[in-house]
């Protein structure tokens, strides 16, 4: 692939890459000298299928072909040139999009163009078809299906485009190549006999996948009524003759199916001179298709005033709205944007499943702090690390009750489990600080400011520490003013404090801090009177 900013022969300026074939890759660039975007293929050889020197002969055909065509419908050539051991071709830059494009978007809304819409598409093809075959040689371009048609975003011109398996005819046995795409090419095209008349069947069956938005089976193509019974006979008619098996039952002449044509567009709109132009000669036709593709009926032209004036380029602005939406949904339907949509999906499924999740634990959280819950009143604030075997890492609860009440005594029940940890058990501004110590754990009275976070508040020591090595009960009680601490019953420290009916608390908890990963205690009561 190249690279975006490469400048090719001096002049072309790579921008971005647009697509690749069973012969090329197709970029998007900049004529330097002639300031405009080009189409720049880069032609690959197919290893297995053909050598060197054959390949060269096709570009050098395909160039000469190129060169000399001067069609309103077909894309013109700029230049081409061989560098670094590649064979570039710059074309002129079709901004649109194509028939097969817009057919996936009508079989998601529809089934496909209603009569005159086909008709009028295959009207500008066969113009396009008649300027090839008048040439001398005849030029056929063997290849005719919807996605060799564009749409010019401009003006809504139709172009015929990829011309890489275009041959002159010189004579019956002048192109006996096994070319084409196999649902859309004649049968006498597969067997390597190909003629003019060849392009006439290719352009039917596009128009029957074009109304039914199937491609029919190949080499086995049904009268068009069968396959829609409500198809006006005038353009079954032109249908089957172009899709016949025996190319002497065709069109001789692409002027003869094209005449066939406008008098198929005129019985279906049936227009007078008087009152409605020709839909053929108006720059808006392809623009109006776009504008009720899928919607299962024709484009109606309003009748001119006398002072209308010409139609703008583009078309009225009625179209142009038209054309807008029909390319926002080509860009919303196109294979970046559904791979867009696929990822924002995942994303909020994955957003509402961390949700889901983080909420349900939650509500684990909550149920386990619930077990803990000091009293009636306490009500939990926030719990983080609970789980029926105890606290895990730097986790823990927070309880709150709606007054400031005193706080006469604070009990609980504590075992030790793995790793080292600090633990905080406090009501108000005192609780008690169980700490690991060379010979266990050790139990001390503080002093602290509370929070209503989940961490380790700052803490002041009062008093003497007590063991707290095995499972144990700790009581911390106020009797006038000294708080004194014991150990299943029997006391083991005490600490004076301010004035009678100082301690009081409205939050409590119990928080653990622990730089290891394993780390868990079980704290398996928790009471405040």
């Amino acid at each position: 692939m190249i690279d975006a900013g490469l400048i090719l022969h001096g002049r072309f300026k790579v921008i971005k890459h647009l697509g690749a074939g069973g012969m090329g890759e197709v970029y998007l660039g900049e004529d330097l000298e002639q300031p405009q975007n080009v189409a720049i293929k880069r032609m690959l050889i197919e290893q297995d299928h053909m050598d060197k020197d054959l390949f060269d002969r096709r570009f050098r055909e395909e160039i000469s072909i190129l060169r000399r065509l001067n069609c309103p419908g077909i894309p013109a050539f700029v230049d081409a040139f061989s560098e670094d051991g590649h064979s570039f071709l710059v074309m002129e830059f079709i901004q649109g999009y194509s028939l097969e494009r817009l057919l996936r978007v009508s079989r998601l809304e529809n089934q496909g163009l209603n009569a005159e819409q086909v008709a009028t598409v295959a009207l500008h093809v066969s113009r396009v078809l008649e300027y090839l075959h008048s040439q001398t040689p005849p030029l056929v371009h063997r290849d005719i299906k919807p996605s060799n048609m564009i749409i010019r975003e401009s003006d809504q011109r139709i172009f015929l485009v990829d011309f890489g398996l275009a041959r002159e005819i010189h004579s019956k046995s002048s192109a006996k190549t096994q070319v084409g795409t196999w649902s859309y090419a004649p049968i006498e095209q597969i067997r390597g006999w190909v003629e003019p008349r060849s392009d006439f069947y290719s352009l039917g069956v596009t128009m029957l996948e074009l109304l039914s938005g199937e491609v029919p089976a190949a080499l086995a193509i049904p009268p068009a009524r069968k396959i829609m019974p409500d198809l006006s006979e005038e353009l079954a008619r032109v249908i089957d003759r172009c899709t016949r098996a025996e190319v002497t039952q065709r069109y001789p002449e692409a002027c003869l199916l094209r005449q066939d044509l406008e008098a198929v567009i005129a019985s279906l709109t049936r227009p007078t001179a008087e009152t409605y132009p020709s839909p053929i000669s108006r720059e808006d036709t392809i623009a109006q298709l776009v504008r009720y593709w899928g919607q299962g009926r024709a484009p109606q032209p309003p009748p001119p005033s006398a002072d209308s004036g010409p139609i703008p380029l583009g078309g009225t602005p009625e179209v142009k709205k038209a054309v807008d939406r029909a390319r926002r949904r080509l860009i919303y339907n196109s294979p970046g944007m559904r791979r867009l949509r696929l990822f924002i999906s995942l994303l909020l499924a994955m957003l509402l499943a961390g949700a889901a999740w983080s909420a349900y634990q939650n509500k684990l959280q909550k149920e386990q702090a619930t077990a803990l819950t000091p009293g009636s009143g306490w009500k939990c604030l926030e719990a983080r690390g609970l789980s029926p075997t105890g606290i895990a890492r730097n986790g823990g609860a927070l309880f709150e009750r709606a007054e400031n009440l005193p706080v006469r005594e604070l009990s609980f029940q504590f075992r030790t489990g793995r790793g080292k940890t600090d633990i905080l058990v406090f009501a108000g501004i005192y609780g008690l600080h169980i700490t690991p110590g060379p010979k266990g754990y050790q139990a001390e009275l503080v002093q602290l400011t509370p929070s209503r976070a989940l961490e380790m508040p700052g803490y002041r020591p009062l008093g003497p520490k007590a063991n707290a090595s095995a499972p144990f009960s700790l009581v911390l009680i106020q009797k006038k003013n000294q708080l004194i601490l014991t150990r299943d019953g029997r006391e083991v420290g005490r600490c004076a404090v301010g004035a009678s009916g100082e301690w009081r608390g409205a939050l409590a908890g119990v928080l653990q801090r622990s730089d290891g990963p394993e780390a868990q205690n079980s704290l398996t009561s928790f009471v405040i009177r």
